[in-house]
C-alpha cells in the first residue's frame, strides 16, 4: 500500500487509495459477463457480421468455382473453331471462291481435326413439301435451307435419329439428297425415316437420308434443311452475298492462332486478303473477366453486409454503455481506470465480431460446397478463407466498438453516479 502526507507540519501519515491492478483475465471476464447478461441482443448483433463474412466467402468461393466451371465447358466448344468467311462488307461476292480442293488443304493444316463448308440458302424461297408440285399437304412449310459439306457436319458434330448421313460421293457427283433437323422434321411430322423416302425442296425431288438428334455445334442445323454444299451448287446455283460462305475448322486445344494464320492461303492464295478469319477470344482473359465482374458485383453486397453488421455492433455497445452508467461510475469511484473501462468495451465488440466472423465463415463455406454439389461443380476454396473470415469480424467489431468505448472510458464517476 501506498502512503503520502497530508502536508508538511509534521502530521500523520494517512494511506492513498490504491490503483487498481485490473487484469487481462478480469477484463476478459467482465467482457464476458457483459456479452452473457442479455445473449437474445448478443446474437441479433453479432448477425450482422455473420451475414456479412458468409457473403463475403460465398463470394470468393463461387467465383473461384464458377471461372473454373465456365472454362471446362467452354474450351472444348468454342475455343477450338476458327472460321474463315467473305469479307462481310455488305458488297456480293462475285462468284464462289474456294478452291475445289478446300477442305483437304484445310485439314492438311497441323491442328486440324475436321473442317468443312457451308452457307445458308437465303435466295432459296420455295416449300418443302412431301408431295410432288402442285399437290400440297397441311404438313408442307417454309424452312431454312442449309448447304453443308459431309465435312461440316463431322465440325459441327452431328448425331442422327434416324437414317444416315450422306457422305463425300454424294457431294462430289451432286446427288439430290437431304438431311432434316429435328426441329424441321417435326413441322413436316417425320418421325423416321423410310428407304427411298422423298421430299420435294422449291419444286425438286431430294432423297431423305436421314433426321438429326442433336449437335454440339451449328444449331442452325437443327431447323434447316440440309443438302450437300456441291448440290446446292449444281441445284441453286453459287451463293451469294455478304456472309454467304464459310469454311469452318476444328481444331486442336491451343492451335487456334496458328491455323487461323494459314486458313485464308490454304482456301484460295489468289483470294487471301479478301476473307474474314474468325479465331475464338482467349480464354483465360475471358475467365478473368467473368471472376472480375462477379467478384465485384457480390464483394460490393459482402462490404454493405458488413457495414450493417458494425452498424449494429457499434449501435448495441453505444445502448449497452447508456445502460451501464451507473454501474461504470461505481467502478470508477472504486478504482477502475479509463483504460481498463476502454478495453471491456472493446473486447466485448470484439469478441461478438469475432464470433460472427468464425459462424459466417463456417456458414458460406457449407454454402459453397452445397451448391457445388447440387450443380455437380468442383468446388474451389482457398485455405484462406478460415481465416479471412474471422479476421474480418474482428476488424469489423474493433472498428465499431471504438467509439462506444472511448465514450464509457471518458464518463467522469460523479456524473454517472448522479445519473443513478
Amino acid at each position: 500500500m501506498r502512503w503520502r502526507r497530508r502536508g508538511t507540519d509534521g502530521g500523520d501519515d494517512i494511506p492513498a487509495l490504491p490503483h487498481s491492478t485490473m487484469r487481462a483475465a478480469d477484463l476478459f471476464g467482465e467482457a464476458l459477463a457483459g456479452i452473457t447478461q442479455r445473449p437474445g441482443r448478443s446474437m441479433m448483433t453479432a448477425f450482422g457480421t455473420v451475414l456479412g463474412v458468409a457473403v463475403l466467402v460465398c463470394v470468393l468461393g463461387l467465383t473461384s468455382s464458377a471461372a473454373a466451371q465456365i472454362g471446362s465447358r467452354f474450351d472444348p466448344l468454342t475455343a477450338n473453331e476458327v472460321s474463315l468467311a467473305d469479307p462481310g462488307d455488305g458488297v456480293a461476292v462475285a462468284s464462289y471462291t474456294f478452291r475445289p480442293d478446300a477442305e483437304e488443304r484445310v485439314r492438311s493444316i497441323a491442328g486440324v481435326e475436321q473442317a468443312g463448308i457451308g452457307w445458308p440458302m437465303t435466295g432459296v424461297k420455295g416449300q418443302v413439301s412431301l408431295l410432288p408440285p402442285p399437290a400440297r399437304t397441311q404438313a408442307d412449310s417454309k424452312l431454312p435451307y442449309m448447304a453443308a459439306s459431309p465435312g461440316l457436319l463431322a465440325e459441327a458434330g452431328v448425331t442422327l435419329a434416324s437414317g444416315a448421313l450422306y457422305n463425300d460421293w454424294h457431294e462430289r457427283t451432286d446427288q439430290p439428297v437431304a438431311v432434316l433437323g429435328p426441329g424441321a422434321a417435326r413441322q413436316l411430322s417425320i418421325t423416321r425415316v423410310s428407304p427411298g423416302q422423298t421430299i420435294w425442296l422449291d419444286g425438286r425431288r431430294f432423297y431423305l437420308l436421314g433426321v438429326l438428334a442433336d449437335t454440339v455445334r451449328h444449331a442452325e442445323l437443327l431447323n434447316a434443311v440440309i443438302i450437300p454444299a456441291g448440290t446446292a451448287r449444281a441445284q441453286f446455283g453459287d451463293p451469294t452475298g455478304s456472309g454467304s460462305f464459310t469454311m469452318w475448322a476444328q481444331v486442336r486445344s491451343g492451335a487456334a492462332n496458328v491455323v487461323a494464320s494459314q486458313l485464308a492461303d490454304a482456301v484460295n492464295p489468289d483470294h487471301a486478303d479478301d476473307y474474314k478469319v474468325t479465331k475464338p477470344p482467349d480464354v483465360s482473359s475471358l475467365k478473368d473477366q467473368v471472376n472480375t465482374d462477379m467478384e465485384g458485383l457480390f464483394l460490393l453486397l459482402a462490404a454493405v453486409s458488413l457495414v450493417i453488421g458494425m452498424v449494429g455492433i457499434a449501435n448495441t455497445t453505444f445502448v449497452s454503455v447508456i445502460e451501464r452508467t451507473p454501474e461504470i461510475g461505481l467502478r470508477r469511484a472504486l478504482g477502475a481506470r479509463s483504460r481498463h473501462i476502454l478495453a471491456q468495451f472493446l473486447i466485448e465488440a470484439v469478441t461478438l465480431g469475432t464470433l460472427g466472423g468464425l459462424i459466417g465463415a463456417s456458414l458460406g463455406v457449407v454454402i459453397v460446397v452445397a451448391t457445388c454439389w447440387a450443380k455437380q461443380w468442383t468446388a474451389v476454396l482457398d485455405w484462406r478463407l478460415a481465416v479471412l473470415g474471422p479476421v474480418a469480424g474482428l476488424l469489423v467489431g474493433g472498428l465499431a466498438g471504438l467509439y462506444p468505448a472511448r465514450r464509457a472510458s471518458r464518463i467522469e464517476p460523479v456524473d454517472a453516479l448522479r445519473q443513478s
